[in-house]
Parts: C-alpha cells; sequence; structure tokens
C-alpha cells in the first residue's frame, strides 16, 4: 500500500555516451540498441505507474515498474534521464491524504557484473516531492512551473566495471 492517496507516473530513458542515435526506453522498444533490454512489470505498461484509491472510491490499488538491463558497461558512461508524466489534473486535491506528488517513482541501479559493488547507491534516487505537481487558477489545473519532477543520475563505470552514479535536477 502506498502511503498517500492518487496517481503519480515516471518515466525513464537511458542514454549511452558516444551513441547520440538511441536511447534505451519504453519509447525504443520495438528497436532497441544492443546495450540494452528493457522490461516493464506490466506486458502494456510504459513507465512506473502507481495508483492508490481510497476504499470509499474505489478499491484499486496498482504498481508498475520499469527495468533496464545495461550490457557492455565498463568503460563506458550512461545517463538515466527519470521524468515525471503529469495528469491533466490532481485528483481530489481537498481530501486527506490525497497527496500522489509524494508517491515518486525512486531510481536504483545495481551493478551485476562486478561481485564486490552492488547497489549504487543504497536509498536509490528520486525527484523532490515537497512541491505539488499542479497548481490550479481560475478554476483551471496547470502543471506547477515550481515542481521538480525530473533528474539524470550519470553513471561512469571504469574498465573494471567498478561504478558511480552521479545526481542532478534537470
Amino acid at each position: 500500500d502506498a502511503p498517500y492517496y492518487g496517481y503519480h507516473i515516471d518515466y525513464m530513458e537511458v542514454e549511452k555516451d558516444g551513441d547520440s542515435i538511441f536511447g534505451c526506453s519504453y519509447s525504443y522498444s520495438d528497436n532497441l540498441p544492443d546495450w540494452c533490454d528493457y522490461k516493464n512489470s506490466d506486458p502494456i505498461g510504459d513507465s512506473a505507474y502507481v495508483a492508490n484509491l481510497e476504499e470509499a472510491y474505489d478499491s484499486f490499488d496498482y504498481l508498475s515498474t520499469e527495468t533496464i538491463n545495461l550490457f557492455g558497461a565498463a568503460g563506458n558512461i550512461f545517463d538515466i534521464h527519470v521524468s515525471h508524466w503529469f495528469l491533466d489534473s490532481n485528483s481530489y486535491p481537498n481530501n486527506d491524504g490525497w497527496q500522489d506528488y509524494k508517491m515518486a517513482a525512486v531510481l536504483k541501479v545495481k551493478n551485476l557484473s562486478n561481485p564486490t559493488q552492488s547497489q549504487l547507491n543504497a536509498d536509490g534516487w528520486s525527484h523532490p516531492v515537497d512541491v505539488d505537481t499542479h497548481v490550479k487558477k481560475s478554476k483551471v489545473w496547470y502543471e506547477n512551473p515550481d515542481y521538480q519532477g525530473a533528474f539524470k543520475v550519470t553513471v561512469t563505470c571504469d574498465d573494471g566495471c567498478i561504478c558511480d552514479g552521479v545526481y542532478e535536477l534537470v
């Protein structure tokens, strides 16, 4: 169970330094580069998606995750981009517990090639969750310009496949 109610969607794309033609994400799932594979926990999913609705409205909880495996990482640099997918409006913003902006996906990067290293950041990385995704002006919902819903982790692996991740908001 998610700690808040609502809907939250984030999606991931990976770029390999020196490969400006292809990215690795759902968008390229029909033509992935040979240095990655993509899967979603939902066979028709295209993002990391969480939905948690109060029992009074519906008894629906849903979670999908994205996984990208990178091959030949030794000696390479990858940029992992995570971005928020904005919905048209906030759901039930005046109801207690409906704070879906706080349900951001957590990016976890695991090194499966080097036995001396596993997860690059024990807590993973995420975008901030202290600002609502939308603002309402004159009864119309708009994307909140102060919402920081995108970040990048640059993963640099040495020739022995010891990797480091550097986080930045974008």
